[in-house]
């Protein structure tokens, strides 16, 4: 069995920056509403902000969810870092895994590449193991590795807004 080393300051440094841009944006409407009154231009100018700030939460709280896996059991299990739910899969209940990468993008283009691994179930993507808030992911990853590989998953940008809704079918 390995359990997950979940990053703690990776999770903080989220919830720092999250909080950040919810309060500069909240005094910056603040003072904006009292000096000039509500303008619909307020709200169009914080649409991009709140569904960026959505993208964010959903993406930090689909990514902290791996507890432990278990060749021997032959399960993985996701906990769920807030309601702290918690989700078992037999291996013989899941169609495999898969892995992907994607950009991080710097000023010159893509900075580093994040590592994911995500659990299949009826050919889509359930659950998915994040390099960057797990400190042993290559060891959750060999406990996977029991599992069928059904390859790697091409991850772009509009892939990935359409994963942080919901599971999606692989290629």
């Amino acid at each position: 069995m390995t359990a997950a080393k979940i990053n703690k300051s990776a999770f903080d440094l989220d919830f720092i920056v999250i909080g950040v841009v919810i309060f500069s944006l909240s005094a910056v409407m603040t003072i904006q509403i009292v000096k000039h009154g509500f303008s619909i231009m307020y709200l169009a100018l914080l649409t991009p902000f709140l569904i960026s700030l959505f993208f964010h939460l959903q993406s930090f709280i689909k990514s902290t969810k791996i507890w432990y896996t278990s060749k021997q059991d032959k399960v993985v299990v996701f906990k769920n870092y807030f309601t702290k739910k918690v989700k078992t899969y037999n291996f013989n209940e899941l169609d495999g895994y898969v892995t992907g990468r994607f950009p991080i993008y710097g000023p010159n283009g893509p900075k580093h590449f994040i590592k994911m691994t995500w659990i299949v179930k009826n050919n889509k993507m359930i659950e998915r193991i994040d390099e960057r808030y797990i400190f042993n992911f290559n060891e959750l990853e060999e406990e996977l590795k029991a599992m069928k590989y059904l390859g790697y998953q091409k991850i772009r940008l509009w892939k990935r807004f359409k994963m942080l809704l919901g599971p999606i079918s692989i290629n």
